[in-house]
């Protein structure tokens, strides 16, 4: 399997949530990872948008030098950017930083 050239990669001690549904190429964050801990599960924890009118898929991790926060604490950030992004009548990102 190839691996695509990402344009730019994200460093942050934050936890990031990445769309994976758009087959986007634009951003990936090599240190973040969803090991199972807090609530997360073994592998990347996904998220769909709750819009109907909506796919957007989102794959969250936490940076491994940290302590993994608790995802439901994570999905709830995502959430509201999401929504934020529906009321605003923007366009959803390829990623968040969720802090």
């Amino acid at each position: 399997m190839r691996i695509p050239e990402y344009k730019r990669e994200i460093s942050s001690l934050n936890p990031v949530a990445i769309r994976v549904d758009n087959g986007q190429t634009e951003v990936y964050a090599p240190d973040h990872t969803s090991e199972v801990a807090n609530g997360w599960p073994d592998g990347r924890a996904k998220l769909n948008c709750q819009s109907e009118k909506c796919d957007a898929i989102y794959s969250l991790g936490y940076n491994r030098v940290n302590q993994p926060p608790v995802l439901s604490e994570c999905i709830r950030r995502l959430r509201d950017y999401l929504d934020q992004d529906h009321k605003k009548g923007r366009d959803h990102n390829n990623e968040y930083v969720l802090e």
